[in-house]
């Protein structure tokens, strides 16, 4: 991976065990991560605990963490999805395209 590209997915990472640790009450947390698909791949990250889930609706989840996850993801064409039920934990999910080659510019995917 290009190396601001794995300096972002590592701050995405970071921020999202932070808000776990923060916020979540969870007794556990699970991270994931994987490239989906052949040719155009997707790196997926995904985290998930199994705390209080969020608190107010993810529509209105905008602190600055979260806005600052969310433009890292899409700095690289990239998106991250928030999931919660109340008392049934999080999902947050981080997908990012693929480069072409090591050092590719962002948004540019494999062929």
């Amino acid at each position: 991976l290009p190396s601001g590209m794995e300096d972002d997915l590592y701050r995405i990472v970071q921020e999202a065990l932070h808000n776990v640790a923060k916020h979540a009450e969870a007794t556990a947390v699970v991270v994931r991560i994987a490239v989906c698909g052949s040719g155009d791949g997707l790196l997926v990250v995904d985290i998930e605990d199994d705390g209080v889930g969020f608190r107010r609706p993810l529509q209105s989840a905008g602190s600055l963490g979260m806005q600052s996850m969310r433009e890292r993801a899409q700095r690289w064409g990239g998106s991250v999805v928030l999931r919660s039920r109340s008392n049934r934990g999080g999902h947050l999910r981080a997908t990012v395209p693929l480069p072409e080659t090591p050092g590719a510019r962002p948004g540019t995917r494999r062929d």
